[in-house]
């Protein structure tokens, strides 16, 4: 998996993020199919990393056992 946040920036998005809601959006790569999207609500600050934080929801922990997982980009943006 890739992930790709926007912005980029972990502390600019960490701040952003607070009290908004973010969309992420999964992808195969090579295929282009959008395998899950789902958005959620920042309610505090986020202590680890973006990609720790997106990485430990119920939803990505879930498909890293996908064998396409390698081609999967997981996109997270503040809405």
């Amino acid at each position: 998996m890739r992930f790709i946040f926007e912005p980029n920036s972990n502390e600019v998005f960490k701040k952003r993020a607070l009290n908004n809601m973010i969309e992420t959006v999964v992808h195969n790569q090579r295929t282009g199919e959008v395998i899950v999207r789902f958005t959620r609500r920042v309610r505090k600050i986020w202590e680890q990393t973006c990609k720790n934080n997106v990485l430990t929801d119920h939803r990505i922990k879930k498909l890293k056992h996908d064998k396409e997982s390698e081609n999967y980009i997981v996109y997270t943006k503040i809405l």
